[in-house]
């Protein structure tokens, strides 16, 4: 229930979206009795550690007064669409380092251990949308000359995603600018069988083009430069804080987090470490929730 507040950060979440949320079709007959009873406890984990008020009712539901800045995986969002702004304007230093800071964020699978659709349906939004961040960034990367240097990312990526085209274009054009233009073929092959035996399809349009201009050596595969770095510093990925210190605000509420199985960015060029959009464990919200016996609803029953 918490994390479904969090992540409409300051919007109110009426009684029955929450039942929806924590059950989906199965929820009991006690579903609002027991949706009641949660924000009780909430209030009462909430009092606790001073921050009273933050969950507030509203008509009949609830909301959780706090900023989407606070929220990481609402940052990570955030911070996606700033990335994306900057890449198609050509500010490529500027997408790498929002790319960087958003990636920065991810430690561990999101709300590992929070039961319900509603969290179920998040881990799986999230887990592509770090693909796609990764996917983003590793061609930012690409386009700034790092050819070399993507080349071991991108096999690992493809490794762990083997359906995915989007890095194999990435691969392929890593390795033709690395001077390796039959590894590059030879990757679209790879695909092409593997598409062809699993899903009885060829590769997209855009890998067919590709394919065409490595085998015609076309000049503007090439990396594009800049000329010269932005004047401003790199930031470097932080969680979200709040004045009442209210940091991690999607829980995890029952297990310690897992590392991430993605491949690591090199240093000097990412943020660091993930810390995933559900890192769990310290933070007050965090601690809230494992007061409030509020991550686990029992599908038959009141707590």
């Amino acid at each position: 229930m918490l994390a479904a507040l969090a992540l409409r950060a300051g919007r109110p979440v009426s009684v029955g979206e929450l039942v929806d949320c924590l059950w989906g079709p199965e929820a009991p007959d006690s579903a609002v009795t027991t949706v009641r009873t949660y924000a009780w406890r909430l209030r009462k984990a909430f009092d606790a550690v001073g921050a009273g008020g933050v969950l507030a009712s509203v008509g009949s539901g609830y909301r959780l007064a706090v900023e989407g800045a606070q929220v990481d995986a609402l940052l990570v969002e955030d911070l996606a669409t700033r990335a994306s702004r900057a890449q198609s304007l050509g500010e490529l230093y500027e997408a790498e380092a929002r790319l960087g800071e958003a990636l920065g964020l991810w430690q561990g699978e999101p709300l590992t251990g929070v039961p319900g659709p509603f969290a179920e349906r998040q881990r799986v939004r999230l887990a592509e949308l770090r693909i796609a961040l990764l996917e983003d960034r590793l061609e930012v990367e690409l386009d700034l000359g790092g050819h070399v240097r993507v080349i071991p990312e991108l096999s690992e990526l493809i490794a762990g995603h083997p359906l995915r085209e989007r890095p194999y274009g990435l691969l392929m054009r890593a390795l033709y600018r690395s001077g390796r233009q039959v590894e590059a073929l030879s990757v679209f092959t790879g695909l092409r069988r593997l598409l062809v035996s699993e899903q009885g399809i060829d590769p997209g349009p855009d890998l067919l083009s590709l394919h065409q201009r490595i085998l015609a050596g076309d000049p503007s595969l090439w990396a594009v430069v800049p000329a010269a770095a932005p004047a401003r510093p790199r930031v470097e990925a932080r969680r979200p804080t709040s004045p009442a210190d209210m940091t991690d605000v999607l829980p995890q509420a029952a297990a310690e987090p897992r590392a991430v199985d993605t491949p690591r960015p090199a240093a000097g060029r990412r943020a660091g470490r993930a810390r995933g959009a559900a890192r769990r464990g310290g933070g007050r919200i965090a601690r809230i929730a494992r007061r409030a016996g509020d991550s686990r609803p029992a599908p038959g029953h009141d707590p």
